[in-house]
């Protein structure tokens, strides 16, 4: 077993498991507490850190006995995965479908990537030329990345290590150089946390050396060059999520640089953009984070904060004394897990309902929004409404099922005008029932000036479009027009509309005449007696003069048992086009409606009478158009007879 050195930070890491309540004990206030009702799945687990949840069971890290898991939901019997061996502090676990992948402490200074199967408590050693504590895997390949020494001096020279990253196949065999050797400029010096995404291999590293290499890197999986996400960051741990909304964020948590003095959580999204979330988030050594949906739960304080992945106030979600001194938080979507070092625990919340931005608020009406996941559950969501935080209102209710987290809304009227109004979305199943956070919004005065909104433009074409906005007229007379041009100077206006009453309305206008592949700028405009509103300006490009066919599948109307009509719209972009609907049980359809031919370059709607059909059985359907430039297919759709 060769011999290795881990590089370490001077602040957070000199933490303690016996002295991290206290220095979390500096944490500040958060906005609100919602209810957050905490289950304890497993108990005697001091030094559990990092944690992950897949499956059944929910997978923690400890660093003195190795990788240990219990069943997600009801708890009980603790299975130890890696009997015999100890992990690393501060180390990453990762998974695949059937392993589990870590880091372990082979003697004081050796370290080995290992992986043990789900069931299992033998882990395998893949190699033994660990040094750090970062660990991450190829999301398709089996691939694991970690970091190791290797002797950079060019032959004949005195041996001179340094940190390099490696990867090794999850089956075992040679590893091999993710960065060739010689490298010029960033090298990395000492590699901390890694995290994958569909593209990139990214890591945070630091420079004992204080030559400009603190930050956050990364390098193509496929190979290449290195380039950088975030430079001059003490960062440790990050992460790098897939899928909307988080999709395309990085995540990371930031070192204070100050002995025993909690750190940071920050993101850059997807325009390069960088905020602080949370602060006084500590210690930063472990995965303290979790982005659901587009909020991420953090520790803060000893308690767990959620925060929007585009900032604002955090909000408290569970107590420090629930929560008792989070380490390393996961997320299944549906519960939050995490290890408490207050007493060596392992817990667990349902992630509660999100109380979202009220829109479309009037002197009289208002929209209000909200987010639930029902956990697998049939679940009945309402809103509750009122001039206090007692609310006394209720909107009807609306079941949801699923397991992911899914917008939800609400219309409520007969409101006063120029009022405080008090809202929160409810979720109740056989889970219990779980409230979002209160909110607040201020109906508009009886009358006063319009508001308007401009949405994007629609039913684009090659010479034409369609432009959309919304309007509440703000109960006086109003007329709406939508200026329109090659520039912000606009120059071509609509025809004015004339509306009244207190409720927002969809304004919507078509313009023809128009430049192929050019780009215009348009807005709404709304004048009353009380003043001139402008919209935000907005742009679309024009198609090409001809080219492939633009399709759009709509949804199916008259369906009865045994017959239905499939719906569509069409371009045909300046060529003759051969225009059809697809439909069977499945999405290989197998059967087709007669062909039209269209010809033109404006948006049409297409519809096609089906017959023939079983009762109680889901069809699909999309549909086709080819021309000389190419098929398009619309998007999938589908129905149930009765």
């Amino acid at each position: 077993m060769k011999k290795r050195i881990l590089f370490t930070r001077c602040s957070n890491r000199g933490f303690t498991h016996s002295l991290l309540a206290a220095c979390l004990l500096a944490g500040s206030a958060v906005a609100t507490t919602a209810d957050a009702t905490v289950t304890i799945l497993a108990t005697g687990q001091p030094f559990a850190e990092n944690i992950l949840v897949d499956g059944s069971r929910v997978y923690w890290i400890r660093h003195d006995s190795g990788v240990l898991s219990v069943d997600k939901v009801n708890g009980g019997l603790v299975r130890t995965h890696s009997a015999g061996g100890a992990g690393l502090e501060g180390g990453d676990i990762v998974k695949d479908t059937a392993f589990l992948y870590f880091v372990r402490n082979e003697t004081d200074d050796s370290f080995s990537v290992n992986k043990v199967a789900k069931t299992s408590s033998s882990p395998v050693q893949l190699t033994d030329e660990a040094i750090g504590l970062g660990l991450a895997l190829h999301p398709v390949q089996g691939i694991l990345f970690y970091t190791t020494f290797k002797n950079v001096s060019p032959p004949g020279h005195d041996p001179m290590f340094d940190t390099v990253i490696e990867k090794i196949s999850t089956l075992g065999g040679a590893p091999s150089d993710v960065i060739p050797l010689p490298i010029t400029g960033l090298l990395p010096i000492s590699v901390l946390h890694f995290s994958t995404d569909n593209v990139y291999l990214h890591w945070s590293q630091e420079d004992p050396n204080d030559s400009g290499n603190n930050g956050i890197f990364r390098i193509p999986l496929v190979g290449g060059a290195i380039s950088t996400d975030v430079s001059g960051t003490a960062a440790e741990v990050l992460s790098t999520p897939i899928t909307d909304p988080a999709g395309g964020y990085l995540f990371w948590t930031e070192d204070s640089n100050s002995p025993n003095v909690a750190g940071v959580l920050k993101r850059q999204d997807p325009g390069g953009h960088v905020i602080t979330l949370v602060s006084n988030v500590g210690p930063t050594l472990f995965t303290c984070f979790a982005a659901v949906g587009s909020f991420v739960y953090c520790e803060r304080g000893g308690a767990i904060v959620k925060v929007s992945i585009d900032g604002g106030t955090p909000v408290e979600v569970v107590s420090t004394t629930d929560a008792n001194y989070p380490v390393g938080l996961a997320s299944d979507g549906t519960y939050l897990f995490w290890t408490a070092a207050g007493d060596g625990s392992i817990r667990r919340i349902a992630i509660p309902p999100t109380t979202s931005a009220a829109t479309k608020v009037a002197a009289y009406s208002a929209t209000l929004n909200g987010s639930v996941n029902p956990g697998g559950l049939t679940t009945s969501v309402y809103f509750q409404y009122g001039a206090t935080a007692s609310y006394g209102s209720s909107t009807p209710i609306q079941t949801q099922t699923g397991n992911t987290f899914r917008n939800v809304s609400a219309n409520i009227s007969s409101l006063m005008a120029n009022h405080v109004y008090h809202f929160r979305v409810v979720a109740s199943n056989t889970g219990g029932t779980r409230y979002g956070s209160d909110r607040t919004f201020t109906t508009l005065s009886a009358t006063g000036p319009p508001v308007v909104t401009t949405n994007p433009a629609t039913l684009i074409a090659s010479f034409s479009a369609t432009l959309n906005g919304s309007l509440d007229p703000h109960g006086l007379t109003t007329n709406v027009y939508f200026q329109y041009g090659t520039t912000t100077s606009y120059g071509l206006t609509t025809a004015a509309q004339s509306h009244t009453g207190n409720t927002y309305l969809n304004i919507s206008a078509n313009i023809s005449g128009l430049l192929a592949s050019h780009i215009y700028h348009f807005r709404i405009v709304a004048t009353n007696s009380a003043g001139t509103r402008y919209g935000s300006d907005r742009t679309f490009t024009t198609l090409t003069a001809t080219g492939a066919a633009v399709v759009t599948t709509n949804s199916a109307t008259n369906v009865t048992s045994s017959s239905a009509t499939l719906n569509g719209s069409l371009d045909p972009h300046g060529l003759t086009t051969n225009v059809y609907f697809q439909y069977g049980t499945t999405t290989s359809y197998g059967h087709t409606t007669p062909m039209q031919s269209q010809t033109g370059n404006a948006y049409r709607n297409i519809t096609r009478n089906i017959s023939g059909l079983s009762t109680h059985t889901t069809y699909h359907f999309r549909m086709v158009a080819t021309n000389s430039a190419g098929t398009r297919f619309g998007g999938d759709r589908s129905f149930t007879t009765p």
